[in-house]
């Protein structure tokens, strides 16, 4: 085979010209056969190669496809857990438009409770009062002369 691969040599040169180098009759005799299962052999190992890459690229999809399933059930668990967010949200968002309106309904009332307070007891915003509030705030806020 050596001489076939690396000198390039046929088999019938070397049966009739190269005895001196394969001295095996039976060799000699078979060296066509050699050839065809020395080609055979190559070919089995290149197969074998084409196998193994296949096989590799096939481990790489599966590994892929896991990792695909593993996402899968993130996005599920994920899509879970932003549907219940969102049913907070919406209830947080009833009870806020239920309790602004029950604080206009408060505010209303206050309205209403002083205009009948004004009724019956009289207007507390008086300008006399509000002069005498001031007037006293600015005593309040005069420095006293003792403790200068």
């Amino acid at each position: 085979l050596r001489y076939m691969h690396r000198d390039k040599l046929e088999p019938d040169f070397i049966r009739l010209y190269r005895m001196d180098y394969v001295t095996s009759p039976a060799v000699r005799d078979n060296l066509h056969a050699v050839l065809d299962e020395d080609v055979e052999w190559e070919r089995m190992i290149h197969a074998k190669e084409k196998v193994k890459g296949i096989l590799g690229q096939l481990h790489q999809l599966a590994q892929r496809d896991a990792q695909m399933g593993a996402d899968e059930e993130s996005i599920r668990v994920l899509r879970e857990e932003l549907n219940v967010a969102q049913n907070r949200l919406d209830e947080s968002m009833k009870d806020d438009e239920r309790i602004r309106g029950e604080i206009s309904e408060l505010e209303k009332g206050d309205d209403e409770d002083d205009d009948v307070d004004d009724e019956l007891f009289g207007d507390d915003e008086d300008e006399e009062e509000k002069a005498k509030v001031g007037a006293f705030a600015t005593i309040h806020d005069a420095p006293c002369p003792i403790h200068k």
